[in-house]
């Protein structure tokens, strides 16, 4: 089932992996992780998104607005995750390529370890 539609913005003339996306369309999301009032959606390829109430600092987009659909969280761009965990006004991140976990909450990004 399709659990979230993206609309991708590349170069429609650049290569695109089409086992990311669904026969019409829709990204596929293997993990999906809600917290309060924000969600997070781990794709097939490791991208993250998030949505929903922003205030908080969770959706990690680096400022506290209201989101109403689903972006990419910048920051991992390019590195893939395995995990994301989201709780009441934060949200956990783990990093595929190494042990570093990640962490959003009221303050900016912080590196746990």
């Amino acid at each position: 089932p399709t659990l979230l539609h993206i609309t991708p913005k590349a170069d429609p003339t650049a290569p695109v992996n089409l086992a990311r996306y669904t026969s019409d369309g829709h990204l596929r999301v293997i993990h999906l992780a809600c917290g309060h009032l924000f969600n997070f959606g781990l794709s097939i390829d490791g991208d993250l998104y998030s949505w929903g109430w922003g205030t908080s600092g969770a959706l990690g987009h680096g400022n506290r607005r209201v989101q109403l659909v689903p972006i990419q969280v910048q920051k991992f761009r390019g590195e893939p995750l395995t995990a994301v965990a989201a709780g009441g006004k934060h949200a956990l991140a783990i990093n595929a390529g190494s042990a570093s976990t990640f962490a959003f909450d009221f303050k900016p990004f912080i590196n746990c370890a």
